[in-house]
């Protein structure tokens, strides 16, 4: 701020020093803030996790530290996240959309993300969640053949069907069962 107050020519100067008149209340413009100067924004994201309800807070101790499986593709930390949230394409939530007619699992439970990570005689991984969270390397092979994945979309189709599937030495279960 104060290499902002010191250059008046900078662009972000009127916005932020001579800035408009606040139009709506609910607006949290940058300049309604006096930053202290010891602020850190760091300490700041922890204090707003701590305060917030969030699924399964209690898996991440530090948000500000990159979480176990950061290194992942893209498509395996996206997939771990869905779990770790709690939101991702399952029975439930598709049920929930319109898309499928019941929200239930191949076992006759409702599947929910937390379900097949968890409960689910067909997907669990051992150690659950807080297993999957440390994105280990069985983890990481369980999330892998798990497979919870968009295919593409058709001329026709407003949303895909997901594919859901487990495959290992012991069980295979094909989208089939678990989307009924």
């Amino acid at each position: 701020m104060d290499k902002i107050r010191q250059h008046p020519n900078l662009p972000v100067f009127d916005d932020v020093i001579a800035h408009p008149e606040a139009r709506l209340p609910s607006r949290s413009p940058i300049w309604s803030t006096v930053l202290q100067p010891d602020w850190s924004i760091n300490e700041a994201w922890k204090e707003d996790w701590l305060k917030k309800e969030v699924p399964n807070q209690s898996l991440i101790s530090d948000p500000v530290v990159c979480q176990p499986g950061f290194d992942l593709e893209r498509k395996d930390w996206s997939l771990l996240n869905h779990f770790r949230t709690g939101h991702g394409l399952c029975a439930s939530t598709l049920h929930d959309w319109g898309i499928r007619d019941d929200p239930l699992c191949a076992c006759s439970s409702k599947q929910t993300m937390l379900h097949i990570v968890n409960e689910c005689p067909l997907t669990k991984l051992p150690g659950g969640l807080q297993a999957l969270h440390s994105a280990e390397e069985d983890s990481v092979i369980w999330l892998r053949k798990i497979s919870i994945r968009q295919k593409k979309k058709t001329a026709n189709q407003r949303m895909p069907v997901p594919e859901i599937q487990h495959a290992d030495n012991n069980h295979s279960v094909n989208k089939d069962l678990l989307l009924h």
